[in-house]
Parts: C-alpha cells; sequence; structure tokens
C-alpha cells in the first residue's frame, strides 16, 4: 500500500513540476554575479551520450549486515576487552576453535583481508554514516592517488568478496532538461490549472514553516529576493560521505529554479520591489542540498550524502524532498531512498523531459 502511495505521489509531483516552469532562471542568474563572475548557464543541455558515466576513481560498496569493517573493528575491540581477564581468554580462545572447526574466520582475520584488500588496491574507504544504522555498512571507496582505475574490474573484484552484498561505480547523476521555449518560463498558467488560488484561499500552510521543502539540486541562490526569507537549511554535500553547513550556492540556476517553483516567497510585492514570482508552496520553508556541480552533474554518492543528512538532522519533521534529477538504476541511491521513505518523509522526483523510454532513477523507483 505504501509503495503504492509513494508511486502515485511522484508521478502527481513530477507532472506538476514538469508544467509549472517559471521565468525564474534569468534572475537568479543577474542575482549570483554580485557574489561571483562565474558564467552560467540559461538552460540545461541534452545529455551527451558520450559523457563519462561515472567516477573514473571511486566506487561504492554495500556489506552484509555485521561484515563491513566498521562493524568488525567493533567486534574486535570487544573481544580483545574480553581477553583482559582470564576467563575471558579461555571463552574466546574455545569459541575461536569452534569457528575455525566451523570453517569461519575470525572477525580479526576477516578485518585484516579486508583491509590488505584495499590496500594492494590502493584504496581508502569509509562509511557514508556510522550513525544510521540503514547506511552504517555501506562505503564509498576512493584511489588514494586519486588516479582514474579499471572501475567495472574493481566492482567486479568487491563482487565476489563473501562480507559484500553489492558493489557499484560511483554514478554520474544531472539535472533534469529544462526548454528554453520563449514563452515557457514566462507565464505562471499552471497555478490556474491545478487551482492554487483557490486552495490558498482555504489554508497557506503553517506561518512557521513547519512543512519544509529539501531541494536536492545545484544549491539555491541565497540572495535571491524571492528565496532570501525561506531557506531555513543551507548544505554542501559533494564531498562524498559529508555536508558541510552554510555552503552551497547555486551558480547553475537549476537548483533556484527548481526551488522557486516550490517555494518562492508569495504576494510579497512592495513600493520598492514588484515582487517575482509566486511560489506554490505559500508558506513553507527550504533547506537547500547541494549535491551537483556547477555544471548540472553530481555523483550518486553526494545525493545520497544528502538524503542521510536530512535524515540524521530532520528526523520526526515534516519533509517533502524534491529532486529533480536523473540517473542510471543504483542500489545504493535505493537504500538512500528508502531510509529517508521510511523517517516519514514524502519524496518526489522528476521523471525527465528527454523523450525517452528508458527509466530515470530516482523516480523510476517503486
Amino acid at each position: 500500500m505504501r509503495n503504492t502511495v509513494l508511486q502515485y505521489t511522484i508521478i502527481f509531483f513530477s507532472f506538476i513540476i514538469g508544467i509549472y516552469c517559471i521565468g525564474f532562471v534569468n534572475s537568479v542568474s543577474a542575482q549570483s554575479q554580485i557574489i561571483d563572475n562565474t558564467t552560467n548557464n540559461n538552460d540545461l543541455k541534452p545529455i551527451d551520450p558520450n559523457a563519462p558515466k561515472y567516477a573514473p576513481d571511486r566506487v561504492i560498496v554495500k556489506y552484509k549486515e555485521g561484515q563491513s569493517p566498521l562493524a568488525l573493528q567493533k567486534r574486535v575491540n570487544k573481544r580483545t576487552k574480553q581477553r583482559t581477564s582470564f576467563i575471558g581468554k579461555v571463552t574466546m580462545s574455545f569459541a575461536d576453535l569452534t569457528s575455525r572447526a566451523r570453517g569461519q574466520e575470525t572477525p580479526e582475520t576477516t578485518l585484516k583481508q579486508l583491509e590488505q584488500f584495499a590496500q594492494t588496491r590502493k584504496h581508502k574507504g569509509q562509511s557514508i554514516s556510522e550513525s544510521l544504522d540503514q547506511a552504517k555498512d555501506t562505503y564509498v571507496y576512493e584511489q588514494n592517488e586519486r588516479k582514474a582505475i579499471d572501475i567495472k574490474s574493481i566492482v567486479s573484484e568487491y563482487k565476489q568478496l563473501p562480507q559484500v552484498e553489492f558493489a557499484e561505480p560511483d554514478y554520474i547523476v544531472h539535472a533534469l532538461f529544462i526548454p528554453n521555449d520563449q514563452y515557457y518560463g514566462q507565464y505562471q498558467w499552471a497555478l490556474r490549472n491545478i487551482s492554487a488560488p483557490q486552495a490558498w484561499d482555504l489554508g497557506k500552510g503553517s506561518s512557521d514553516g513547519a512543512v519544509k521543502i529539501a531541494v536536492i539540486d545545484s544549491g539555491i541562490a541565497w540572495n535571491h529576493s524571492d528565496i532570501d526569507d525561506k531557506l531555513v537549511g543551507v548544505y554542501d554535500c559533494r564531498f562524498v560521505i559529508s555536508c558541510v553547513y552554510g555552503k552551497g550556492y547555486d551558480y547553475y540556476t537549476h537548483g533556484s529554479h527548481v526551488a522557486g517553483i516550490a517555494a518562492a516567497e508569495t504576494n510579497n510585492a512592495s513600493s520598492t520591489y514588484k515582487g517575482g514570482i509566486a511560489g506554490l508552496g505559500y508558506n513553507t520553508k527550504l533547506i537547500t542540498l547541494k549535491a551537483l556541480n556547477d555544471d548540472g552533474n553530481g555523483f550518486i554518492s553526494s545525493i545520497n550524502t544528502a538524503l542521510y543528512q536530512l535524515v540524521n538532522s530532520y528526523s520526526g519533521s515534516h519533509i517533502v524532498i524534491n529532486m529533480s534529477i536523473g540517473s542510471p538504476y543504483s542500489l545504493s541511491l535505493q537504500n538512500a531512498i528508502t531510509a529517508t521513505y521510511n523517517a516519514g518523509f514524502i519524496i518526489v522526483a522528476a521523471a525527465g523531459n528527454e523523450n525517452t523510454n528508458t527509466p530515470s532513477y530516482p523516480a523510476g523507483y517503486s
């Protein structure tokens, strides 16, 4: 039942977002020049079929429960402490003999084997989130010297380890295409089509911003006059396994465009400001998690980090997650989506505007 509700929610909101685009990009581009002279794109280009499909020096590995280096190290520490007493030492020795008789390795041996496996390949690995049960057994491994490696071979080698549940490349994700037609973003006819004014007559949402929209994208232009008073959380999540608070400005404009559709400040025209556009989420607040670079591309690992950041920081809150992005199928991304869904968040993902029958993820998950 919950999966059916999730599917209909994704389809419904993807449809709304697809039709309700606004003339927001040029305004964001102009205001971003106040901070930086970075060249901006005013629209997204179709995906280059010859572009790289994943990070050249990084893989994602999901260990079976209790078999990750972190879990094994905890067991080793516990056993080391037990051996400090005579009874504990005898008990551990007997347990080790029993394990060997059954053809099982001790935690110390298994941990050493995993460490040697990574060291011989010059890999450095770290858990995505040691504090979350859903993520602590998922590791990102990088080549120490950040050199390109044979990703397919490395993934295959990790998959052969008995402790590994799955391994995959760190796939590239991209902001989905937005048309640049002259009147595509000029008129907000979609608000009338979905009866937004009638909905606002019934209610505009809690004035304290109890409902928040988390935009995982290229960031948000936080100095934009239609957004600046809506932001309650700003994160830069392009660091594979952690987010940095207070950073992640949007120089690509896609994230700001999406945020404006969702929750731009509404009914805020004055004698000094004529007002820009009206956001559908009248009183909703915004959280921005920058996971795409300033060219509109990013990696699955950054999306995962952003999702787990939300679970860590906003569990129990009323959160709608917007991801107007597309990527190939990824098990680690599906696990992160499941974690946020189980945390009670609503997940909205764009189906894409690229005229293809190939499923785009995360919208394609069921």
